[in-house]
């Protein structure tokens, strides 16, 4: 595992994403994001009272060289190196700096540690959810513990942004479609040949994708650098899962030497150029309503 890296763990499944336009971040998940309301909606605060960690510890991080890494489960979460603004990126699921308003000062340059473990009845109550509930409970408690510890408190309103809308390209999808395997136990790894969500390298500018949706598809392509900082929203209609290869592209447009002196990776192809050649699929720019998040409160976070 690289540094500047964030998995999401139980053993079942691996998705590739990027939180943030300078480093390439791993999510290893057993449960992939399920669709959402609105294509641009971020990820609300649950109804009622909300789910929490058990035990919680936050600890200040001065060392200039570790990379930013999350880890999670349905019983544990990690953060190192993390900032208030790297949290709140994930417990929200921001996809656009656009979508944040209020982020400054110490939130983007104070890193902090962060260890938390759910409760034992928790962690049983999990396992009887879908695999798209389970992720909605990580979400609402690393929130919760933002509130508890950081007094964090935001707000949402609906703004017009530019996006690029995920289209079905001219002649149809060129996707295959696959029927979703069941999840294993956590901890269990997945039989060979399982149809679970996940995206990822699988050569020099390739990525190969199983039981991969358009929502998640968007929120993957959110992400790359040709996109501007735009959130991608799906309007393809399709409801599916779709296995593919999409080869010559890169999150990295147009690809650079590395700081070490090493050679640049070979050239990729545009992303808008790629997708409907190999997938089928288009990027339309329009503007559409985004959902954003305003930090109204926050402190530094509450001793252990």
């Amino acid at each position: 595992m690289t540094r500047n890296e964030i998995r999401l763990a139980s053993g079942a499944a691996v998705r590739w994403f990027k939180l943030t336009k300078a480093a390439l971040f791993t999510l290893a998940l057993a449960t992939a994001m399920g669709p959402q309301a609105l294509p641009a909606q971020l990820f609300h605060p649950a109804n009622g009272t909300p789910p929490s960690f058990d035990v919680a510890t936050i600890k200040p991080n001065d060392d200039p060289r570790a990379g930013l890494n999350f880890a999670l489960s349905v019983t544990n979460f990690r953060a190192t190196n993390a900032t208030l603004h790297d949290l709140v990126k994930l417990a929200y699921n921001v996809r656009s700096e656009d979508q944040v308003v209020g982020l400054s000062g110490w939130m983007t340059t104070r890193h902090f540690d962060i260890r938390a473990k759910a409760s034992d009845a928790d962690i049983a109550a999990f396992q009887n959810l879908s695999f798209e509930k389970k992720l909605d409970e990580v979400r609402w408690m690393l929130q919760t513990l933002l509130a508890d510890r950081f007094a964090l408190k935001v707000s949402f309103a609906q703004k017009d942004l530019p996006v690029y809308a995920l289209v079905v390209a001219k002649g149809g999808p060129k996707m295959k479609e696959v029927e979703m395997s069941p999840f294993p136990p956590p901890g269990t790894p997945a039989p060979p040949g399982a149809h679970l969500p996940r995206i990822g390298p699988t050569g020099p500018n390739q990525y190969t994708a199983s039981a991969w949706s358009m929502d998640q598809m968007a929120d993957w392509l959110s992400f790359f650098d040709e996109i501007g900082n735009r959130v991608v929203v799906n309007e393809t209609g399709l409801k599916g899962y779709y296995d593919f290869v999409l080869n010559g592209v890169s999150q990295h447009f147009p690809a650079s030497a590395n700081l070490n002196g090493a050679a640049a990776p070979e050239p990729a192809a545009s992303i808008f150029a790629a997708l409907p050649e190999q997938l089928g699929l288009r990027l339309e720019p329009k503007k559409a309503p985004v959902e954003v998040l305003a930090i109204d409160h926050v402190e530094e976070p509450t001793a252990n």
